[in-house]
């Protein structure tokens, strides 16, 4: 019990070395927070509905964290100006799903959020409803944290295979096979899809960093999946692995042989495929119960060889010699004596 949650703890840590998780931990952290706010959210919160204590929280929350953004911001300076609204609309939806999305007080706590926020940026920050209020949205900010942190981890700028056991190449892993997983069963195929646009944004993202993030992670990343048996164009299947894929016209490098147009890859790669099978077959042969199946048949086997060689060498030996007289004719008879086996 007690590994599994210092590995969770790790995890947890990994991802909030992330600009857009370190944004959602620092909203989230409730040591800074007091209540000292006005009389806004006591006149939008109403009573009469569901969760009202709770609501009321989140709205008083809200207040606060605008009154603090700058210092928020100081804290998340490696969040793109563009991008603070987008994350911050999404950290105020999953709050709102973790009390009752359905209830009548989160048009009030919209109305307040576009109060509060409305002149942060530019472009101002407004809380779309259609764009969030949606059955699927779990999965739409899971496809959205997919899609931004792949960005990011390709920005580290380091080897990832060196960072916490390669943690950030199986996040990433686990972000394809969820992808593949929604095309396979056609489950998100059309604009109609309350996540369409994420799993979209996270595909031309991936394909963008894919060979990059290969470059770091040290091994082949899978391909994304465009149909139940097609893959996306930039990817196509190593032999005899459909998991795991290669991008053949950029990841192969073949030098071919000036007089023969002999390619390197095409002599090396036979004798690797040998002592590959070689390996494989030693392992099985020494370490696993096939192995020691296929050795008691060996010693069997010699074991019946011998006892025959034995056999014949007593029959042998057991011969008698018989002499008989017969009409004055002597005869010389000669036999194998019968062995029971």
């Amino acid at each position: 019990m007690f590994p599994y949650s210092i590995q969770i703890y790790s995890c947890e840590n990994m991802l909030k070395l992330l600009p857009l998780n370190h944004f959602y931990d620092v909203l989230n952290n409730e040591g800074d927070y007091f209540d000292n706010s006005s009389t806004l959210c006591y006149g939008q919160i109403a009573s009469v509905w569901g969760h009202y204590d709770k609501f009321l929280r989140l709205c008083k929350k809200i207040e606060y964290k605008k009154r603090n953004f700058s210092h928020i911001i100081e804290q998340c300076n490696q969040i793109h100006q563009e991008k603070i609204c987008e994350y911050l609309k999404y950290w105020l939806r999953e709050q709102i799903e973790d009390i009752d999305p359905e209830s009548s007080n989160v048009s009030s706590l919209i109305h307040v959020f576009n109060l509060l926020f409305g002149t942060i940026t530019h472009d101002k920050c407004f809380y779309d409803k259609d764009k969030f209020s949606k059955f699927n949205f779990p999965l739409k900010k899971k496809f959205f944290d997919y899609g931004e942190n792949l960005e990011s981890i390709n920005n580290l700028g380091k080897d990832l295979k060196d960072l916490n056991g390669s943690f950030y190449c199986t996040y990433i892993t686990d972000a394809v096979q969820l992808y593949n997983e929604k095309i396979l069963t056609d489950t998100c195929i059309n604009e109609k899809c309350d996540y369409y646009d994420e799993l979209n944004k996270f595909k031309n993202k991936y394909n963008e960093y894919r060979e990059s993030l290969i470059k770091k992670c040290g091994y082949i990343l899978p391909c994304l999946k465009s149909s139940t048996t097609k893959h996306e164009e930039a990817c196509s299947p190593v032999e005899g692995n459909h998991e795991y894929l290669i991008n053949v016209d950029k990841e192969v490098s073949e030098y071919a042989d000036g007089n023969h147009g002999v390619s390197v890859s095409s002599i090396i790669t036979p004798i690797i495929l040998v002592f590959g099978i070689t390996f494989v077959l030693f392992i099985l042969y020494k370490f696993t119960p096939l192995g020691s199946l296929l050795r008691c048949r060996i010693i069997q086997k010699k074991k019946v060889g011998y006892n025959t060689h034995e056999g014949t060498n007593h029959m042998l030996h057991d011969s008698e010699e018989v002499s008989s007289n017969f009409n004055k004719e002597q005869y010389r008879i000669k036999y194998h004596s019968e062995q029971n086996f």
